[in-house]
C-alpha cells in the first residue's frame, strides 16, 4: 500500500512538471542553442560567433621580386664594367696626360660616369641585381695598359682607344634600348645614349686636331 501511495506521488509530480514546461512547435523539444561566439559539442563555432584576431605572429607573403631576362642582366654587367673602367681610365689621365685639353675631357669623363654609375646602380638595386666593383678582363687591361704610359704617348692612346670604347658602348646602349626586355632598363640605356655620343665627339675632336 506504501509502495503504492510513492508511485502515485510520483507521477502526479511528473505531470506537474510537464505541464508548467514550455511546449514546443509540433510537440518537439527545443533545439540546442549556443550564445554568438560560443562553442557546439562539435568544437566548431556557431553562426554569428565573433571572429579572433591572427596571434600567431606570421608575416603575409612577400611579392616576388622581379625576373629580369638573361640579355638585361649581361647589359647590367657589361656597363657597370664599362662605366667603371672609363672612370679609372680618366683618373689616370688627369695624373699622367701631358695634354690639358685631355686632362679636361678626363674630367667631364668622371663626373658623367660617376652619374650613371649612380643611376645604374639604383636601377640594378630596384631589380635585385648586384652590381660589382670588379672590372671584367677586358676592361682591366685596358686601364693596366693605360697605368703604364705617361705624357704625349698616354694622350695618343687614351684618346684612341676612348673613341673604340665609346663607339662599343654606344651600340650595347641602341641594342639594349631597341631589344631589352625590361622596360626600365631599356629606358635608362636609352637616357644614357646622348651622353655617351656626347663623349665620343669629344674624343673624336681632340683625335682630329
Amino acid at each position: 500500500m506504501l509502495k503504492q501511495m510513492v508511485f502515485s506521488g510520483a507521477l502526479m509530480v511528473s505531470g506537474a512538471a510537464l505541464a508548467q514546461a514550455p511546449a514546443s512547435p509540433g510537440g518537439v523539444a527545443p533545439p540546442f542553442t549556443t550564445q554568438p561566439g560560443a562553442q557546439a559539442p562539435s568544437g566548431r563555432p556557431t553562426a554569428g560567433a565573433v571572429p579572433q584576431p591572427n596571434t600567431t605572429g606570421a608575416e603575409p607573403a612577400l611579392t616576388a621580386p622581379s625576373q629580369v631576362s638573361a640579355m638585361d642582366k649581361q647589359f647590367v654587367t657589361t656597363l657597370a664594367s664599362a662605366n667603371q673602367g672609363e672612370i679609372q681610365a680618366a683618373k689616370l689621365a688627369q695624373d699622367k696626360a701631358s695634354s690639358q685639353h685631355v686632362k679636361d675631357v678626363a674630367q667631364t669623363m668622371i663626373t658623367d660616369h660617376t652619374e650613371a654609375g649612380s643611376k645604374l646602380t639604383a636601377l640594378a638595386q630596384q631589380k635585385g641585381l648586384a652590381v660589382s666593383d670588379t672590372l671584367l678582363p677586358a676592361d682591366q687591361k685596358e686601364v693596366d695598359k693605360f697605368a703604364k704610359l705617361s705624357g704625349k704617348r698616354f694622350d695618343r692612346t687614351y684618346v684612341r682607344m676612348e673613341i673604340k670604347d665609346h663607339q662599343k658602348v654606344i651600340a650595347l646602349l641602341k641594342t639594349e634600348a631597341a631589344q631589352g626586355k625590361d622596360a626600365d632598363v631599356r629606358a635608362l640605356a636609352q637616357s644614357l645614349l646622348p651622353t655617351i655620343q656626347k663623349h665620343l665627339e669629344m674624343f673624336e675632336d681632340k683625335g682630329n686636331s
